[in-house]
């Protein structure tokens, strides 16, 4: 078995295995967006471009302003029809991300300026098969939106057949996640704003 490299977030339950890997595999580099990753040789930044052969990986987002989250978008250049982002926390189908120590600008600019930039034909690889539990609070938001009952339903059918809901793609979470809906009128009044940056 050969590996050159690993990619890991802050949270525990994401990069738990590194100090594992550190030992059994010395050499490889452990990236991460914060010094909390354990066993990190990299930190990396928003706006970073890696190489590895044919993939590239922009890493997204602060890590001062996400909690040390950081997404990595990887392109093959061999199959350009998709890109892919592993997203860890900081985004989920139908939902977003735990950012307990971010404030509301920084989540903001997060879902406009790094997630929201993603191209439509993204897939969305998130840390936590959280899609049921979000898609019943969107139904709550935006009760009028049949694509957030449609997306239930089929959830729902993955949970029976034991099947995961990750990924998602990009332009699907457009049309029923209620973070990337701010400027949608009933949203809005579900927050009781009319403003998307409320």
């Amino acid at each position: 078995m050969c590996i050159d490299y690993a990619l890991f977030t802050v949270l525990n339950d994401h990069a738990g295995g590194n100090r594992a890997a550190a030992s059994r595999f010395p050499k490889i580099p452990i990236y991460g967006g914060d010094d909390r990753v354990q066993n990190v040789t990299k930190l990396v930044s928003r706006g970073e471009v890696l190489h590895f052969g044919p993939l590239t990986v922009k890493c997204l987002l602060d890590p001062e302003e996400s909690s040390g989250h950081v997404i990595y978008v990887v392109k093959n250049e061999l199959d350009k029809k998709c890109e892919h982002a592993f997203v860890g926390d900081a985004f989920s189908i139908a939902g977003f991300g735990n950012f307990p120590e971010s404030h509301k600008k920084h989540v903001y600019k997060i879902l406009t300026q790094d997630i929201g930039k993603l191209s439509d034909n993204t897939e969305i690889y998130c840390g936590q098969e959280s899609a049921i539990r979000n898609l019943n609070i969107a139904k709550t938001i935006e009760p009028t939106n049949p694509l957030i009952q449609k997306k239930l339903a089929w959830a729902l059918g993955q949970r029976d057949k034991n099947d995961p809901t990750v990924p998602s793609y990009f332009y699907e979470e457009k049309k029923y996640n209620p973070f990337l809906r701010l400027s949608v009128p009933e949203v809005q009044r579900y927050f009781g704003t009319n403003s998307a940056q409320d």
